[in-house]
């Protein structure tokens, strides 16, 4: 089992994380926490890239495939093998926070930015599914013309949507958090 917690800045997931695993472990799972970006050595040092302030340049594109590069990772190198032994996996934020803040916080094309995190497009092997099989439902002119659509966004630099003198980017973000009707 694969959970992940997801929430605004501040609502407490990586706190929580630690009660929920002590909780898990304390009923018999077997259990293994880890982060996004990071959790893996290669993703620590990508963490490092994005969240270092002297990269206010970042554009939006390098900073989607980054938070990718470490998913990928992060995958290969922990979650599914932990997953394929049978080991129940928390880990402290994900896909949706890549859609939270890259679609609402730098204003993405949110159908594109699905597309690449949920390995319908670019990023197929970003999660290690086969091309043919993340296809499925759509074309590969569908697919090409939806990554297209990402890297025409709206977005201003990547830093800029997290300073707090930038009006409105933490709302967005945090709408891009909130459950949605499915």
């Amino acid at each position: 089992m694969f959970i992940t917690l997801e929430g605004p800045e501040g609502s407490g997931k990586t706190s929580q994380l630690p009660d929920l695993a002590e909780t898990l472990r304390s009923h018999g799972y077997a259990l293994l926490t880890t982060r996004e970006p990071g959790g893996t050595s290669i993703g620590d040092q990508i963490r490092q890239v994005l969240f270092d302030l002297d990269n206010k340049t970042m554009h939006p594109r390098t900073e989607i495939l980054l938070f990718q590069a470490s998913r990928a990772q992060l995958v290969e190198e922990i979650i599914r093998p932990a997953l394929k032994a049978g080991t129940i996996v928390l880990c402290d934020r994900y896909a949706d926070s890549t859609l939270a803040y890259q679609g609402y916080g730098h204003g993405v094309d949110l159908d594109a930015l699905r597309q690449i995190v949920h390995c319908r497009a670019l990023s197929c092997w970003s999660c290690g599914r086969p091309v043919s099989r993340a296809r499925r439902g759509a074309s590969c002119r569908e697919a090409s013309s939806a990554c297209r659509r990402v890297w025409r966004c709206r977005a201003r630099t990547c830093r800029e949507s997290r300073s707090p003198r930038r009006p409105g980017a933490r709302a967005r973000e945090s709408s891009g958090l909130r459950p949605r009707p499915r």
